[in-house]
């Protein structure tokens, strides 16, 4: 009996915005679609770049990965676009120079599985210098802190990238502020 495959709908939405990311885009995607217990959307926000970035992305053919056209107007038009195209129920944004490790999306969503009355959790992270050589490193404690005081006073202690978010929380606090060019998250 021949099956067919039968696409369902992403659990998690992970949105990558993309402006001349060629050196980094594709470790990028393959450290994010190492992911096979989750169904997840990869949507690339493509930001008119004008290196080769895109071709990369196109050379992937997981049928997970999805490109839409940015409007070229900086990072927060460019995640607002992402935002509108997602499907998924939980919302992650990757840099394009970012690496996905093993099992975070996982370990993130069966957190807020677990935790229904939270509408985000983040970890930590490390940076790497463009050898891959560690920077520094925001470890996680081992349990879960509660971090709402310190947001809503301005505080943060980890980057947005390390965000799962339910997209019902997105969609209540609105679009991020075109005005920004960096530090759109604030």
């Amino acid at each position: 009996m021949h099956q067919r495959h039968i696409k369902t709908n992403p659990r998690v939405s992970v949105l990558i915005p993309m402006h001349n990311a060629e050196p980094f885009i594709s470790s990028t995607l393959v450290s994010v679609l190492q992911e096979k217990n989750i169904a997840i959307e990869v949507v690339v926000i493509n930001d008119k770049s004008t290196d080769r970035s895109l071709q990369k992305v196109r050379r992937f053919t997981d049928e997970r990965v999805r490109i839409v056209d940015g409007p070229g107007e900086g990072i927060s038009a460019c995640i607002n676009t992402g935002l509108a195209a997602a499907q998924g129920d939980i919302v992650m944004r990757c840099d394009a120079d970012d690496h996905f490790p093993a099992g975070r999306i996982q370990k993130q969503v069966a957190w807020l599985d677990e935790n229904q009355e939270y509408a985000a959790v983040c970890g930590g992270f490390s940076t790497m210098d463009a050898s891959g050589r560690l920077v520094a490193k925001l470890a996680t404690r081992d349990s879960a802190e509660e971090i709402t005081e310190e947001l809503n006073a301005g505080k943060t202690r980890t980057t947005f990238c390390s965000y799962a978010l339910r997209r019902s929380l997105l969609q209540r606090v609105g679009e991020f502020r075109p005005y920004f060019v960096t530090a759109e998250d604030i």
